[in-house]
């Protein structure tokens, strides 16, 4: 509804299957669904939990700025944060890696962005991802494990947990406009294009 009478969004993602692309018509046809790369430049590209997924981050990420951003676009990437917290969590997502700040701004410059903004998401939750690393260490975790999706907390355990990483990203806002950003599970960069 905010999107205004000009604009449209292209969302890219090689996952989508034929009839995932034929099923949305939101916003009269100005949000597309793409399973093939988009042929056109973008003013403003979003990578959000992406590059993690790609075995040659730098490879994509040079290409998408090269060939899919505007002279003067704008990239906002965000990926999970530490190598050191990488578990069957992450493993389940088919992530590659995880990131610290310093190798995700490094990934960000060498592909042509001049990095404007950075900062950390869900802080709160280091202390229990860690915990989570630490009792996988100690003990020989489920091979088969896919704990991705199967939430059963129920509504008001659900709306506690929502309230808490809103509280959690409204501070990080608040911080990283300071210029004091907080480490976090998570790490994102915003970039424009060099010029």
């Amino acid at each position: 509804a905010r999107l205004p009478a000009d604009a449209s969004i292209t969302a890219w993602d090689i996952n989508y299957a034929p009839d995932d692309v034929g099923a949305l018509d939101a916003a009269g046809g100005r949000v597309v669904l793409a399973a093939e790369r988009p042929t056109q430049q973008f003013e403003r590209i979003t990578l959000l939990d992406v590059i993690e997924h790609v075995e040659d981050d730098h490879e994509f990420l040079n290409g998408v700025v090269d060939d899919l951003l505007e002279p003067d676009g704008v990239v906002l990437i965000s990926v999970p944060a530490y190598q050191s917290l990488f578990s069957t969590h992450d493993t389940a997502l088919g992530h590659f890696r995880r990131y610290t700040p310093t190798q995700l701004r490094a990934v960000a410059e060498g592909a042509g962005l001049q990095v404007v903004a950075h900062g950390g998401l869900f802080a709160s939750l280091l202390g229990a991802r860690g915990l989570t690393k630490l009792r996988e260490r100690v003990s020989n975790p489920d091979p088969n494990w896919t704990g991705v999706g199967a939430w059963s907390g129920g509504p008001m355990k659900t709306r506690a947990i929502v309230a808490a990483l809103s509280a959690d990203a409204a501070m990080g806002r608040v911080l990283s406009g300071r210029r004091l950003p907080l480490p976090g599970l998570s790490c994102w960069v915003l970039g424009t294009r060099r010029t």
